[in-house]
């Protein structure tokens, strides 16, 4: 037998040390569940890894993103879900709501809507986390004004209440007769002017007529209607229809049927004996129902269109207020101030598109729209509806108050239903189908990240069953290759002879 050389028991040390070093990785395999504890050892796959974290990552911010604006979506649908529910409720009752008023100026239905706008004003103040969610790019602030100052204003700033009183004085006009001018006829026929007042009080629309040898038209500027009588005189039943446009969009038609004996109660005029006495009666009638139409109808037209005046405006447009005092006499509208007037909305309304005012991405490329402004249509239509309710008076010592409050509740009634505009309803349509397209976007980036996961584990992670017995394995050898280095350790020369 040859006693082996220096040569050949080196190199069964470096064996050991070799086995020992893999068996040690191994151990750390098998512990950490990982092939390598560094990119460097997962050789060609390193860059592989590296690209799948990255990936990983990305997923993981836009997944962050959508759940945070889920988030304020979902908070601003229940908050929109709660003001529709109050025009939902305030609608019935303002169509079926009767005149009685609990302190001889407002009734119950104008408590209810005060302390609805209260409501619905703290709802558009909403914030999480100090992100106020009602005031578009603006998020830091309340968006809008509390109750008290947006109906009663503050020290040098006028209210809503005020607009509104102002709005109705140029409306009116100190005649209660709607700027119209009615003088006394000096002959057969009565000559029916509007003041040269374009924006304020009654505007006339058309006349129509039935009235044996009457003859009836409206012309000029500013408009002005004349009627003229010839014999023989109308007979009892016939008509005259004038209809008048309104400050706020609408119509009304003022009727006079003529009657040749009784009294002539509203929406009657007497025949007279000739001409000039039926027109003289016909004057008569005309101008005290024309009081009457000012002091019902035109007081309802007269505060919604206050109310647009008041609540909407934009960045460029500021709010509108009757330039006076006098405010009887005014002959035109001026530009509000923030020193003189309250702006109840005081978040961000510069007129680029609402939803643009927030955006999120929330995937390569895709970027979602999601703000929301207290002064967008549905939300300030509300707004203003309930404003016109609490802020109106109806007084028990007027004769025409039931009939003013029922013009009014009529009108507030069809702003609540939103019809022939964007409803609340709508508003929260659109922000649904932002919501689904997020939930759609953040589901599909969870299934990339299972792929991504199951591949980056096949390549990092290791097999722990083909460790456990390549352990194995290296350990039987380990132990094979200690005993021959003991056998041979032990051998010497004496030994060996």
């Amino acid at each position: 037998m040859q006693v082996p050389s220096l040569l050949q028991s080196l190199t069964t040390t470096n064996q050991i040390n070799t086995m020992r070093a893999q068996l040690t990785d191994l151990q750390t395999q098998l512990a950490t569940g990982k092939k390598s504890q560094s990119h460097a050892g997962l050789g060609v796959n390193a860059g592989l890894v590296l690209d799948l974290r990255a990936e990983l990552n990305v997923m993981d911010a836009y997944i962050r993103t959508i759940d945070q604006t889920q988030l304020r979506l979902t908070t601003v649908q229940q908050s929109l879900s709660r003001v529709d529910d109050i025009a939902a409720e305030m609608r019935t009752a303002s169509l079926t709501s009767g005149y009685e008023t609990i302190d001889t100026k407002q009734t119950q239905l104008q408590y209810t809507a005060a302390e609805r706008l209260e409501e619905v004003l703290a709802v558009l103040n909403t914030d999480i986390g100090g992100r106020h969610l009602f005031g578009g790019a603006a998020t830091q602030t309340q968006p809008v004004e509390v109750y008290d100052t947006v109906i009663n204003g503050d020290v040098g700033r006028a209210g809503f209440k005020q607009i509104v009183s102002e709005r109705a004085q140029a409306d009116l006009g100190s005649d209660n007769r709607g700027r119209l001018q009615i003088p006394v006829p000096a002959g057969d026929t009565v000559t029916v002017t509007e003041d040269n007042a374009p924006p304020f009080g009654l505007k006339f629309d058309a006349v129509s007529t039935d009235l044996a040898n009457v003859t009836a038209g409206i012309a000029g500027a500013p408009q002005a209607l004349s009627v003229q009588f010839a014999a023989p005189l109308p007979t009892d039943g016939q008509t005259i229809n004038i209809s008048f446009n309104l400050p706020d969009g609408t119509k009304e038609t003022l009727t006079l049927k003529a009657i040749t004996t009784g009294t002539p109660n509203e929406g009657k005029f007497l025949v007279g004996a000739d001409a000039n006495a039926t027109a003289a009666n016909f004057q008569s009638a005309l101008a005290r129902d024309v009081e009457i139409l000012a002091q019902t109808s035109l007081k309802g037209a007269s505060a919604q269109r206050a109310a647009t005046e008041f609540f909407e405006y934009d960045s460029a447009t500021p709010p509108q207020r009757v330039d006076g005092p006098p405010f009887d006499t005014a002959t035109g509208l001026r530009d509000a101030t923030t020193t003189d007037t309250v702006f109840w909305y005081k978040g961000d309304n510069t007129t680029t598109p609402i939803r643009d005012s927030a955006t999120a991405k929330i995937d390569d490329g895709r970027i979602i729209s999601y703000a929301t402004r207290a002064d967008e249509g549905p939300t300030r239509d509300v707004v203003k509806t309930l404003a016109v309710l609490a802020a109106l008076e109806f007084p028990d010592a007027d004769p025409l108050s039931q009939r003013a409050y029922d013009e009014t509740t009529q009108r507030t009634g069809k702003k609540f239903a939103f019809n022939g505009t964007t409803s609340i309803a709508d508003l929260r349509t659109q922000l649904a189908l932002k919501e689904t397209s997020l939930s759609n976007t953040k589901d599909r980036h969870e299934r990339t990240i299972n792929a991504t996961q199951v591949l980056l584990a096949e390549t990092e992670n290791a097999d722990t069953n083909e460790v456990g017995a390549k352990i194995l394995q290296l350990q039987n050898q380990l132990t094979a290759s200690y005993q021959v280095t003991s056998l041979v350790s032990r051998l010497t020369l004496t030994n060996y002879i």
